[in-house]
């Protein structure tokens, strides 16, 4: 997912955990890399973000 899909997720979500699963690596890694971006361009509040084998991503976060 890019940015803006990312922050939208993370909006809608409202500091609950957000589980999103992928088929395949690149998608994960463009999601991981999306959220790490927003984090630091100070977008988000970052509360946890784990990547687990099975093309998944759990992220709890928050819009600043």
């Amino acid at each position: 997912m890019n940015e803006s899909q990312v922050l939208e997720r993370i909006k809608e979500a409202d500091g609950n955990t957000i589980v999103m699963g992928f088929s395949n690596e690149q998608d994960v890694r463009e999601t991981v890399l999306s959220v790490e971006k927003l984090m630091n361009d100070d977008r988000i509040t970052l509360g946890q973000l784990t990547r687990d084998d099975n093309y998944s991503v759990e992220i709890k976060a928050r819009v600043k």
